[in-house]
């Protein structure tokens, strides 16, 4: 046995002497998990190991490439190899010694962040390599625990393992489990590159060491600055543990410059993960908000200037206007952005062309006449104030006699024929427009604090109202043509809603920032609402307010069992109840780090239209927080026929309506975001058209 070896021996059963691993231990949804409390290694261990398999493989401190000036590695990596670097002993020693005691200090002297240490320590991990051709299998499919006791022999064989597997541990019984070590190492080690490079903290869950309790570790970059903000593990794991000392289980902690150690015990660490991660998310958040704040301000100041209709909610300016002819068969809706404008903008411009994919893609009998069959007609206006409110209109026909002028506030559906749509499946995700530094950085954290994984989340079901019990439906809407339409059309406006929420999975945009959503198809004979969140939609029927829509907010009954189902918790704070004590919604676009307690998937509600109907209002909650839909309805009815008197076209009286709503609430005190679109509903009047 070479020299090399004969190390690897004597170290392998001290990186094992804590090992009880079996396959079903195997759990990829998380970092956390994937590597972490269900382990039972030290971090000790894993060094031992990392050294054994860099002297095997890359004879570091031997005659191998790790030796002598042009051997490559870096004094670092023969630090943490087990080697002799050139220099003083006592720098050497204390490298040795902080290896042995520190499993992150080990890897700082490794000295990752060099091209040529990272080039060795993957070199040096084979096993690593392994994991991905004997676990990660077509596309992310795992060996199963029965494949595994069926026939270990062979997996052994087929990993490599047999030459390194010592035969004095009793503990290393498993074929995977010094794959899994070193995997653990060699992730870890990127863990440590991503957080000097990020410069954001991050947190691993260590192992159970046979006392029960599993090492939680924050890792914190040494060149960030001496700041209250930046020391966030210390004042939030004492918070964690202070909130939460009925549920948790906690030995000790210590809380130093580089990183906050805390002792949890193995059944509270999912618990402990999860309030860990909303908080730092939550900070995160109110640090990119506070960060962006400036660069919001000039940017509302040059859209005002520039006539693009978005500012501040506080300032006076230009709103968003867009005028045009609707086609027949058309939509709309309105977007209230949370946390930042991107998701609400990402949904304005791509929502529609996922719904119009989802149509093509139901085999309706032409999408237009999927939307309805008896004549009909509409106008519509909107005005929007604030930067996080979007609206999207027709698509309009690029023609002279079209009266249209257009700016960049969006687009909506129309039929599907007109707009061009053809193979569905070819489709690409869209791009997400890019982030403020700090709101980046704060998503990166998001994602490394990944807490652990909540209960299988079943596609959701969406709490449907029916039809509405005040609109009787027509004669012709009990025949099946209509149903297969209005069915056609609701499944597509749920993959709409869906696929532009997958678009946003694994973003930047999507773990951070969110939306609300409420979108109107208006059919010659049946009108379809998708909404969730908080933005609603209320019809005008013989001057008469039917709400349409019921806000998603986690202190509705069904709401709240379904967030308690998928494991979180609705927290009444700062006098409202909050999903996991964070969003005042249960459901939203985006907010992908409150996953599956926050879904997209909409509610949808379809009604028969009748000639007694009015008026359409769709807005976000700066008009409903001060306007109740009787007076709403009132006001735009009343400012339209006003506008219609004067001589006003159909296009103008709702533009009216739209914009005496949005003043009207501004007066009464609202100080949120507000979009508000008005489609004007009766059907003996001539062509359909938009403002918005």
């Amino acid at each position: 046995m070479s020299s090399s070896n004969q190390d690897l021996a004597k170290k392998l059963p001290l990186a094992c002497r804590n090992t009880a691993l079996s396959a079903h231990d195997l759990q990829f949804d998380s970092f956390e998990l994937r590597y972490g409390y269900s382990w039972h290694l030290s971090a000790a261990d894993c060094v031992h190991a990392l050294t054994g398999l860099l002297v095997r493989h890359t004879k570091i401190g031997g005659a191998g490439p790790g030796s002598g000036a042009g051997g490559g590695g870096g004094a670092g990596a023969d630090a943490a190899g087990g080697g002799r670097e050139q220099g003083p002993e006592d720098v050497r020693e204390e490298q040795a010694a902080a290896a042995r005691d520190d499993f992150w200090a080990a890897l700082e002297a490794l000295d990752v962040s060099t091209p040529r240490s990272m080039k060795l320590l993957k070199e040096g991990i084979d096993e690593a390599k392994a994991l991905q051709l004997a676990v990660i299998k077509d596309g992310g499919l795992m060996i199963t625990r029965r494949q595994l006791e069926a026939n270990p022999a062979h997996h052994m064989q087929e990993l490599n393992l047999q030459a390194i597997r010592p035969t004095n541990s009793d503990r290393f019984r498993h074929p995977l489990a010094l794959l899994r070590l070193a995997t653990f190492v060699r992730d870890a080690a990127d863990v440590a590159r991503t957080a000097r490079k990020s410069k954001w903290p991050m947190a691993v869950v260590g192992p159970d060491d046979g006392s029960g309790y599993c090492c939680v570790i924050g890792i914190r970059h040494k060149q960030l600055p001496k700041q209250p903000q930046y020391n966030v593990f210390g004042t939030t794991f004492q918070q964690v543990l202070q909130e939460e000392a009925d549920a948790l289980k906690w030995d000790q902690e210590r809380d130093g410059f580089d990183a906050a150690v805390v002792f949890v015990h193995k059944d509270s660490v999912p618990t402990f993960m999860t309030e860990l991660k909303i908080r730092l998310g939550q900070q995160a958040r109110e640090s990119a908000e506070a960060a962006g704040a400036e660069a919001a301000a000039a940017e509302a100041a040059a859209a005002a200037a520039a006539a693009a209709g978005a500012q501040d909610g506080k300032r006076k300016g230009k709103h968003r206007r867009r005028e045009g002819e609707l086609p027949p068969d058309s939509g709309g809706g309105v977007f209230d952005g949370h946390g930042g404008k991107e998701v609400a903008e990402f949904a304005q411009e791509h929502l529609h062309l996922h719904f119009l994919c989802a149509l093509t893609e139901s085999g309706a009998t032409g999408a237009a006449e999927a939307l309805g069959s008896s004549g009909s007609s509409r106008a519509s206006g909107g005005h929007s104030r604030g930067s996080s409110g979007s609206v999207f209109g027709p698509c309009l026909p690029d023609t002279d006699d079209s009266d249209a002028t257009s700016s960049t506030s969006g687009c909506a559906f129309c039929d599907a024929a007109a707009a061009g749509i053809g193979a569905p499946a070819a489709l690409p995700p869209p791009p997400l427009p890019p982030l403020h530094p700090a709101t980046t950085a704060a998503a990166a954290a998001a994602r490394a604090l990944t807490a652990a994984a909540a209960p299988p989340h079943a596609d959701a079901s969406s709490y449907s109202s029916p039809l509405l019990g005040s609109c009787p439906p027509s004669p012709s809407a009990s025949s099946q043509a209509s149903d297969r339409r209005g069915e056609a059309v609701g499944r597509a406006l749920r993959q709409a809603f869906m696929r532009t929420d997958r678009d946003l999975a694994g973003t930047e945009v999507g773990e951070l920032v969110g939306s609300t959503a409420v979108v109107a198809v208006i059919g010659r004979g049946e009108v379809h609402l998708a909404h969730c969140g908080d933005s609603r939609a209320v019809l005008c029927r013989k001057g008469a307010a039917i709400s349409l829509t019921t806000d998603h907010k986690p202190d509705r009954s069904d709401e709240a069992a379904r967030v308690k189902a998928s494991g979180g918790r609705v927290v009444f704070k700062a006098g409202t109840h909050r999903v996991m004590g964070l969003l005042a919604m249960s459901r939203a676009l985006g907010d992908h780090f409150l996953r599956p307690y926050v879904i997209a998937d909409p509610e949808i509600t379809s009604f028969q239209r009748s000639s007694d109907d009015e008026l359409l209002i769709l807005a976000t909650d700066g008009l409903w927080d001060v306007f109740a839909a009787q007076e709403a309805v009132n006001l735009a009815l009343r400012s339209a026929q006003r506008a219609r008197a004067r001589g006003a076209s159909r296009t103008a009286a709702c533009r009216v309506a739209s914009g005496v709503l949005m003043r009207a609430a501004v007066t009464r005190g609202s100080r949120d975001n507000i979009t508000v679109v008005v489609v004007d509903l009766k059907q003996e009047h001539g062509p359909p058209s938009l403002a918005a």
